[in-house]
């Protein structure tokens, strides 16, 4: 392993570690309690950065020990009883999930029980371009498969619930399907999570945009004609299969924290990645480095029809391949 990637790489296996200890049961682990101790990650990175530059024993050794008391610290008040004071206070209203707070009453104190519920819109061929809002954590995202309907969803709830509208635009409608969690705060300790199952009709244009906080994705767009990508997560582990880019060219957008991205892009495609990945891995098969963060597949600028990735993370796996 090269000296410089040595911080991103033990980042990765000690929080890979703890989630799955968490899952087995084997650490009682609330993610919630280390929210406040978020400088620590900002002393990492810059003790990465003093010694970038130095490749002496003696500097590896001082990124570790630092590293080691870090990462012994988010052990520790990690494994400490739940404290959702911080939460509560800094995120009320689940508005880091969620980028509207003009809730009406009626969707306040929401206690919703363990349930299932179906949604749809019609599809008429007026509908050239069509817009797709996804908002709210805790859930698992799947969009694989299509419908004759303009939009349809299968969700499954074990705590909150969905809310469902459609507008009006020019030549197509927006979507906005938003999950509502009951109560004050987002349960980061939870086995339980919702579900939604979304199809989408492969006639129009798509633009998807979606603001998941800590959530999983699987997208397969390979069936749908997708104008725009515009993803926003926090701890996420996302899925995300495209197809041949529109007319228009395909513009996808995902910034993420602490997460594992898997990008598939056709083989035929061309393709530019503008990467800002801060401490996160990265891997991109079958592109060619350009410029600093810039990679481009072979052919790319003559290309008439283009998809554009633009990555942003903070500590997050990103990998990007063609099928």
């Amino acid at each position: 392993m090269k000296r410089d990637r040595l911080i991103t790489g033990l980042l990765l296996l000690g929080i890979g570690i703890l989630f799955l200890l968490d899952n087995f049961n084997v650490i009682n682990f609330h993610w919630a309690n280390i929210i406040s101790l978020w400088p620590l990650f900002l002393i990492i990175s810059g003790v990465n950065l003093v010694f970038s530059h130095y490749h002496s024993n003696n500097a590896t050794l001082i990124k570790v020990l630092v590293f080691a008391a870090v990462f012994a610290l988010v052990i520790y008040r990690g494994s400490m009883p739940a404290d959702n004071h911080f939460w509560n206070r800094h995120f009320n209203n689940n508005a880091f999930f969620n980028d509207d707070n003009d809730d009406d009453d009626e969707d306040k104190n929401v206690v919703k029980l363990e349930g299932s519920s179906t949604y749809n819109e019609p599809y008429t061929p007026k509908v050239k371009v069509a817009g797709l809002n996804l908002r709210g954590g805790g859930t698992t995202y799947t969009l694989r498969d299509t419908t004759t309907e303009l939009f349809s969803a299968a969700t499954h709830e074990l705590s909150g619930r969905f809310l469902f509208n459609t507008t009006a635009a020019d030549s197509g409608k927006i979507i906005n399907f938003n999950m509502r969690n009951s109560g004050n705060s987002f349960n980061w300790d939870s086995d339980k999570g919702n579900e939604a199952n979304i199809k989408l009709n492969p006639k129009p244009e798509w633009n998807i945009d979606i603001a998941a906080g800590a959530s999983k994705m699987d997208l397969d767009l390979t069936k749908f004609k997708v104008r725009s990508l515009h993803v926003k997560g926090g701890a996420t582990s996302m899925d995300v299969k495209l197809g041949q880019p529109t007319s228009n060219n395909t513009m996808v957008e995902i910034s993420t924290g602490v997460s594992e991205v898997n990008i598939s892009v056709p083989a035929g495609a061309a393709c530019h990645i503008n990467s800002k990945t801060g401490l996160s891995s990265k891997s991109f098969d079958g592109f060619d480095a350009k410029n600093d963060g810039e990679y481009e597949t072979r052919g790319f600028t003559a290309a008439p029809k283009k998809i554009y990735l633009n990555l942003k993370g903070g500590i997050s796996d990103f990998s990007v391949k063609r099928y």
